[in-house]
């Protein structure tokens, strides 16, 4: 009847003291009740520690006789990362010869747990636990859940083989696209793909296909930012970067490009400099006053295809040139003027001062700091430097 049964019989009834201790020692000597009772209720769940990194604990199983063959099941704690192996026979040697292929490619972990097989138990497995340093924990028999990694990882190889039963392919191809499949598939448990976990990225499969790695996103974006940089051309009205006194940005023309991304500009006050495109802004007609509008008049001619003069013409007259721009200057003329440039030839013999845009600290000091070239009849070009006034003295020798 049961000792609850026993308890609620008993109190309609009788009464004395300790009747509830006394009602459960009779059921508990009594043999019937014994033979009877049912299983105790699960206590709380025990679950494994989760690693910290892949290698440390592997939980192996053998899966079969499964379609005329016996595997190897082993699962990696950390990552979830399965390794199938078929097995020839499940004797102790053959799985040692397995667990040293998976130690050099994976390492040799800390911890392996496995059930209470004969092989798995000889004294043979024992001695090769002992040398690499492996502690081996076992189940308790016939509690296959203590060891549930692997047997859920059992279960999920034999309802996988089975639904491909009808694919194309050998059974070991069959194997091998579920453990692809298997493999860069989020996990349950850590929301991510066991090969992230594993190997650090991801496995390329046919649905990577469908869209462009990181790396191609990439390359097809400089791709695109190198096809986009504005271009000005000769006469372009712009404001530049102003790296002497006065306001930051200063009215300009665009001379002459320079490369791709360096253009000869001449400003408001008739001073030849080169800025890059990230010191150049565009600006519209009237928005300040405009340069040598001469420039403008002929820039016709500059985009027909004729050339500006070469740097004899940047330092023709009795302009101030900077040394610091003159190599620039001269790297963006070419060697013959073409008969298209009269009105810019005109425009380069007037006094021009040629404004700091190598941004050297001597050169910005002061005005003294700059050259004065002087055109001899000849037509080339002479620069005097400024020497400096210094009194050398002489060397003081000591005759020892």
């Amino acid at each position: 009847m049961g000792v609850v049964k026993m308890k609620a019989v008993a109190r309609d009834f009788v009464w004395w003291p300790e009747l509830r201790k006394d009602l459960e020692n009779i059921t508990k000597t009594c043999t019937g009740c014994q033979i009877t009772q049912n299983s105790p209720s699960y206590s709380k769940k025990h679950h494994w520690e989760w690693p910290e990194y892949p290698g440390i604990r592997w939980h192996l199983d053998f899966a079969g006789p499964f379609q005329g063959s016996m595997y190897l099941i082993v699962i990696d704690a950390h990552s979830k990362w399965p390794e199938v192996f078929k097995m020839k026979n499940i004797r102790t040697d053959s799985t040692i010869d397995v667990l040293h292929t998976l130690i050099a490619k994976w390492g040799i972990p800390k911890t392996i747990v496995t059930d209470n097989g004969p092989q798995l138990t000889s004294s043979e497995f024992k001695k090769f636990c002992h040398e690499n340093g492996i502690r081996h924990l076992f189940t308790a028999p016939y509690n296959p859940s203590s060891n549930g990694l692997a047997e859920r990882g059992v279960q999920t190889f034999k309802k996988a083989l089975t639904a491909a039963t009808n694919d194309k392919g050998s059974n070991n191809q069959k194997l091998q696209r579920w453990l692809l499949k298997y493999r860069s598939t989020p996990h349950c448990f850590t929301g991510k793909p066991p090969a992230e976990l594993q190997v650090g990225r991801q496995l390329r499969k046919k649905l990577t296909m469908l869209k462009q790695s990181f790396s191609e996103v990439l390359s097809n974006k400089k791709h695109t930012d190198v096809c986009t940089y504005k271009v000005y051309h000769p006469g372009d009205l712009v404001n530049i970067l102003n790296y002497g006194k006065g306001d930051k940005w200063i009215n300009g023309v665009v001379v002459k490009p320079i490369g791709n991304k360096m253009y000869v500009i001449c400003t408001s006050e008739d001073v030849y400099c080169v800025r890059n495109l990230k010191q150049i802004l565009s600006r519209e007609e009237g928005d300040g006053r405009t340069p040598m509008k001469n420039l403008i008049d002929s820039k016709t001619a500059h985009t027909s295809g004729s050339q500006v003069s070469d740097s004899e013409n940047y330092l023709k007259g009795d302009g101030v040139i900077d040394l610091g721009c003159e190599h620039l200057l001269k790297s963006a003329v070419s060697p013959q003027p073409s008969a298209g440039d009269s009105g810019f030839k005109e425009c380069m013999d007037t006094s021009i001062t040629q404004a700091d845009s190598c941004m050297d600290s001597e050169c910005k000091s002061s005005q003294s700091d700059l050259v004065t070239p002087k055109t001899p009849e000849g037509g080339t070009t002479q620069i005097s430097l400024r020497r400096s006034q210094r009194v050398k003295k002489p060397k003081i020798v000591f005759d020892l």
